[in-house]
């Protein structure tokens, strides 16, 4: 995800203002709706793109970041456990790289759907 100087700079500065980004998260919870899936899906038919701070992101990838305090690298995604990316359920995200996303997707294929 962090390509640039410029992409950790602003994943930083999401972290000196922790008041905005607990404020966009709850604001990106309490719009998530309960599935009977147990994920929480955004309103919208496809992942929630969403406007924080001057950038374009998925909702998913702050909740996941944000929410963690992490600073992703130029190689890690974000992976969804349950595989439906309208979730934002935090714990059904976790981080990775591509390829691990791509094998839990051959895993899914392969296995079936698996209970989180």
């Amino acid at each position: 995800m962090l390509s640039s100087t410029a992409d950790r700079d602003w994943w930083v500065g999401c972290f000196e203002a922790p008041d905005q980004v607990l404020a966009k998260l709850a604001t990106l919870l309490d719009q998530a709706q309960p599935m009977d899936s147990g994920c929480w899906e955004m309103p919208q038919a496809t992942a929630a793109r969403i406007r924080f701070r001057q950038r374009r992101l998925y909702a998913y990838q702050l909740v996941y970041w944000a929410g963690n305090a992490l600073l992703p690298t130029s190689d890690e995604v974000v992976r969804h456990l349950c595989h439906n990316r309208r979730c934002i359920r935090p714990d059904h995200l976790r981080h990775g790289t591509q390829r691990d996303n791509k094998y839990d997707e051959l895993t899914k294929l392969l296995d079936g759907p698996q209970s989180l």
